[in-house]
């Protein structure tokens, strides 16, 4: 931003291409999350200022505008190529390829790609990989494979992406033979495979009627040879055969040579060994996994929750009393799903345990409420906390401001918001996005504005949803500019 604001200052102001080439870079910054709202920003700014855009800025528009699903405003700014008698590039309809893919709307971007063909485009690399990916996406991998060649045809070689796409979709439609063939005609064109690469073919001879347990193993060798290590889906794929084979105990070796290696264990490994287990009718060690995945606070991820209680209720008979991480990550659970009857059963059970509930807990129950639309019950929490002796700090103000927005109640949030300060407690970025994107919802564009200022002032950023909501309204306003010039 502030080499921009230098270049606008100079006089005579330099020339476009100048300009393109830092929009350019802002939008190369993929994993920047404000990149594309910044773009679309200084190009508003730039059509303010009179400069002329030329085809490059127009294709980063439309670029922008598809990446935020919203190919509707890039075909718009498509129609102003036209009118303005500039000549699309491979740039702007591969931009309009992906933003149809993004939307699902596979039919329509390959009628795209045939009609640019038809004008006598020459696709690249990028906008052939489009399009295979799409196709690949519906399950039809013969037109895929037919493109595939057509691309060597035209002097365009395929990488290691194009062809672990197509082979990726033919293992997922049983067809590993034909997966095999490409593999093969692959690697003799010395394109060397990837982790995924192997991993879709591993996974493509596990799940046969009868595991291709020779192929599994030399393609695995073959992995290791070639310094490709398998990763923690690879893993899995193994390990889950062998439980459904009831080999749980060759099963427990892999996934310990995988902690050898570094790889930890994730949610996967941890029920897919659960359930060989219990096919083998070994519970006790079935249950050591299911207290190993409580010490890791994994339990409320499995979605597992009549398990997870009933081992809750266990523990109690037995005298041992789940501690708070153990009841923080069940509850968790229950509310991220919910199910908000079981979570309140559990707060009751741990108070009746003995353990009083801290600001964690809390924070979880009330935000499990709003979710949900129990406003009336996460209030009547939120106004607990003092009697329980319990400050809420600036995730419980959040989570209220943001239950508040959804219900509508504007004042009555931002009056929270205020009376968060006044009590001591510092609103934050979460706090700051929460309220400015109630108002957007709400559309009081007014405040909303006012705030982001405020938010900026005290060297704060808006989050990844506080920028979609954002860029929309600047996606709209710049579009209609743009039209109403032209």
């Amino acid at each position: 931003m502030n080499m921009f604001n230098q270049m606008v200052d100079m006089h005579p102001l330099p020339p476009p291409t100048q300009f393109n080439q830092l929009l350019g870079a802002i939008v190369r910054m993929k994993h920047h999350p404000t990149a594309i709202s910044t773009a679309i920003s200084l190009i508003t700014q730039m059509e303010l200022l009179g400069i002329h855009p030329y085809i490059y800025t127009l294709n980063i528009l439309v670029n922008c505008f598809c990446r935020l699903h919203r190919v509707d405003l890039g075909f718009s700014v498509f129609g102003i190529i036209l009118k303005l008698g500039l000549q699309p590039t491979i740039v702007t309809f591969s931009s309009l390829i992906n933003g149809l893919f993004i939307r699902g709307e596979v039919a329509r971007a390959v009628r795209l790609f045939d009609d640019m063909v038809r004008q006598g485009y020459h696709p690249n690399l990028v906008a052939y990989s489009t399009i295979v990916n799409g196709l690949c996406k519906i399950g039809d991998t013969n037109r895929a494979i037919r493109l595939l060649k057509f691309m060597e045809e035209r002097g365009c070689a395929p990488n290691i992406v194009t062809y672990s796409t197509i082979i990726d979709r033919l293992c997922k439609d049983k067809h590993s033979t034909e997966a095999l063939e490409l593999f093969s005609e692959m690697k003799s064109k010395g394109i060397q495979p990837t982790v995924v690469t192997y991993t879709s073919l591993i996974h493509a001879m596990c799940t046969t009627t009868t595991c291709q347990w020779e192929g599994v193993k030399s393609l695995w060798k073959e992995m290791v040879a070639n310094n490709c290590e398998p990763n923690i889906v690879t893993h899995n794929i193994l390990v889950d055969t062998l439980c459904k084979e009831g080999r749980a105990s060759e099963a427990t070796e892999i996934v310990e040579e995988m902690i050898q290696k570094g790889i930890e264990p994730d949610i996967v490994t941890y029920n897919i060994m659960m359930d060989g287990y219990c096919l083998v009718g070994d519970i006790d060690e079935a249950r050591k996994v299911l207290n190993s995945l409580v010490d890791d606070g994994g339990l409320s991820l499995t979605g597992r929750f009549e398990v997870a209680l009933e081992h809750l209720i266990e523990m109690s008979s037995l005298g041992l009393i789940p501690n708070l991480v153990t009841y923080s990550g069940l509850l968790n659970g229950l509310c991220k799903h919910g199910r908000n009857h079981e979570a309140l059963r559990v707060f009751c059970e741990l108070r009746n345990n003995g353990i009083e509930p801290n600001i964690v807990l809390y924070n979880i129950l009330i935000d499990g409420l709003c979710q949900v639309g129990q406003l009336k019950v996460a209030k009547g929490a939120f106004l607990a906390l003092a009697m329980k002796g319990l400050d809420p700090n600036v995730y419980t103000y959040t989570i209220m401001i943001k239950g508040l927005c959804k219900e509508g109640l504007l004042d009555e949030a931002y009056e929270l918001f205020k009376k968060m300060e006044e009590d001591g407690c510092w609103s934050n970025d979460f706090s700051y996005n929460a309220m400015i994107r109630g108002f957007l919802q709400n559309n009081d564009i007014s405040r909303a504005g006012k705030l982001v200022l405020e938010m900026a002032s005290k060297g704060f950023s808006a989050d990844a949803s506080t920028v979609a909501m954002v860029v929309d309204q600047l996606c709209t306003n710049l579009t209609e500019k743009l039209v109403r010039s032209f």
